[in-house]
């Protein structure tokens, strides 16, 4: 069990983790710009499968979001985000956008 945070984070690219049974979020970019999350599993996390904040111009692609208690994917404060060819379902809610 691990999650990954990436707080104050430019042109990354994060790719083909599997990321399960955590307490709260699965990835959460906060504060992070230009990066690319590609290919993961996030799966049977107690919250989110994944939280984006305050992070803007960042590619989601192809993703395996599932299962996680509440939100798929969380979005708050963020800007022009694509989500691409993502697979999100049997979440609480499976994309929340604020």
């Amino acid at each position: 069990m691990f999650f990954l945070l990436a707080f104050l984070v430019y042109e990354v690219i994060l790719r083909k983790n599997i990321i399960r049974f955590n307490d709260v979020y699965g990835i959460t970019l906060a504060s992070s710009k230009n990066n690319k999350v590609v290919e993961n599993i996030l799966t049977s996390n107690n919250d989110k499968g994944m939280f984006i904040y305050k992070s803007d111009n960042n590619e989601i692609i192809k993703n395996e979001i599932n299962k996680n208690k509440w939100e798929g994917i969380t979005i708050v404060n963020s800007d022009n985000n694509s989500l691409k060819e993502n697979v999100i379902m049997a979440n609480e809610y499976d994309l929340i956008i604020k």
